[in-house]
């Protein structure tokens, strides 16, 4: 066999084992968005299911409507179906060329929101719009982790330095979570820290560099959740919910009277009864 056939027929070898993984992925990306979408539609029919069996009675008092809250569930629903199918249709290379400005109009939103944002139970936290009021620390978590991913995928050979893995982390991180606390919110702040903490984890960061950044996160969340009285109240309502059964402690003995009335499996669809 000559040089020439010998080295086409390696190149056919070649093409067909990659065609063989490239399908083998292909099916495997499949699998796991079949997994995806399966846990997702359980979760909305569990969820939609409760929703309508509890609210029922109070859509009647307030609304006449028993099926008032499940009518406003399901616009929430079909508007996160349309994101997720017009979202799917891109490929990950479009959102890394994304990320920046992403991250860059969201970051105006938050900044925009402390200035003429509607203000909540000393709250300045949704910019009202009428038939609408978004939140944009919702949109954060999602430019944060775009941003994050983007910017560390780029600098992979570089994150052994500690200078370069804290760079993205304080820009990005650090700086969504101090105009996301201006407003205050710290429940949105661990949701954004806790994202960012699951990209830095699938990074090419050093274990030790993620792990003390966790841990320094977690102190830092901490000492926040003491430096403000209603947070340290939220605290003490969790752990003493009877010192304030009408404020604090209400939501967690609601909870104590719904385990006691239906236990694990609760009265039924339909019986609620608070």
């Amino acid at each position: 066999m000559s040089t020439g056939t010998a080295g086409k027929i390696t190149s056919i070898t070649e093409l067909r084992a990659a065609a063989r993984a490239r399908s083998d992925q292909r099916t495997a990306n499949a699998r796991s968005a079949t997994t995806l979408m399966v846990v997702m539609a359980a979760l909305l029919v569990v969820g939609l299911t409760a929703t309508t069996s509890a609210s029922s009675v109070v859509g009647i008092g307030s609304q006449e409507d028993q099926f008032y809250f499940l009518k406003r569930q399901l616009i929430g629903v079909g508007l996160g179906a349309l994101a997720l199918f017009f979202t799917s249709r891109f490929s990950y290379q479009h959102y890394r060329k994304l990320a920046m400005p992403i991250f860059i109009g969201v970051t105006g939103l938050l900044v925009l929101v402390l200035a003429v944002g509607e203000e909540v139970a000393g709250a300045r936290r949704w910019i009202d719009l009428g038939p609408i009021a978004p939140q944009p620390s919702e949109l954060a978590k999602f430019s944060v982790v775009l941003a994050l991913a983007a910017v560390l995928d780029r600098k992979k050979r570089m994150l052994g330095d500690l200078g370069h893995f804290l760079a993205p982390v304080a820009v990005f991180l650090g700086g969504t979570a101090v105009l996301v606390m201006m407003q205050p919110d710290l429940g949105t702040t661990i949701v954004i820290a806790a994202a960012a903490m699951a990209v830095l984890m699938t990074s090419a960061a050093p274990f030790r560099f993620v792990a003390g950044s966790g841990a320094a996160g977690a102190g830092l969340a901490g000492l926040l959740a003491f430096s403000a009285g209603y947070r340290r109240d939220r605290i003490t309502g969790f752990l003493d919910p009877w010192s304030d059964a009408g404020g604090t402690g209400w939501q967690l003995i609601q909870s104590y009277y719904a385990l006691g009335t239906g236990g694990m499996f609760g009265v039924g669809l339909g019986g609620s009864r608070a």
